[in-house]
């Protein structure tokens, strides 16, 4: 469970990461193309990958809060 866990969110965030390094309009663009209220459409394409991605940190966090492994303390209670 342990080498699969680790790898689906490794997965997860390396496609996040290649998303991020492709050269889309959404998120590069060399022109001005505007989107709601006049803000350029690459800074809302930031913006919404950011939030996905905070989103996904969050889901990742309750889920190892939920592990054996992060339940374990190295102190001893006295």
């Amino acid at each position: 469970m342990k080498d699969r866990f680790n790898t689906i969110w490794g997965a997860v965030f390396t496609s996040l990461f290649v998303l991020i390094m492709l050269p889309l309009p959404c998120f590069y663009n060399e022109k001005y193309v505007s989107s709601i209220a006049g803000i350029p459409s690459y800074i809302m394409g930031w913006l919404i990958i950011a939030l996905i991605t905070f989103a996904l940190i969050l889901i990742w966090v309750r889920q190892c809060w939920n592990r054996p492994e992060y339940c374990e303390f190295d102190e001893e209670v006295k």
